[in-house]
């Protein structure tokens, strides 16, 4: 990806951290394409959607947005940031149920 295209992506994540009632971050490091394909249908039926970020761009958004910037001890291993617009205690029990943490 060129230095535009991660601008655009960093615009992009940034919009979304403000636009959304919660995110939940879950470890994607061992998660199959198939479960996550599965999780991604469940989080759309309620309105959330998955996003797998690469670490360094997180904190590129950190260094700029002091409530992402709380975050920064899990940008560890590959994580996927799950954006909730309403019904975050059901979109919980989805990623609860799916088997991820």
């Amino acid at each position: 990806m060129n230095r535009n295209g991660k601008e655009l992506v960093v615009k992009n994540i940034e919009k979304m951290f403000l636009e959304n009632e919660a995110v939940f971050i879950i470890d994607s490091s061992k998660m199959k394409s198939v479960a996550s394909q599965g999780l991604r249908k469940k989080l759309k039926e309620y309105g959330s959607e998955i996003k797998v970020v690469k670490n360094t761009l997180l904190r590129r958004i950190a260094s700029k947005n002091e409530n992402v910037k709380q975050l920064e001890n899990f940008f560890e291993t590959q994580i996927s940031l799950v954006f909730v617009k309403d019904n975050f205690q059901k979109v919980a029990l989805v990623i609860k149920n799916s088997g991820y943490e």
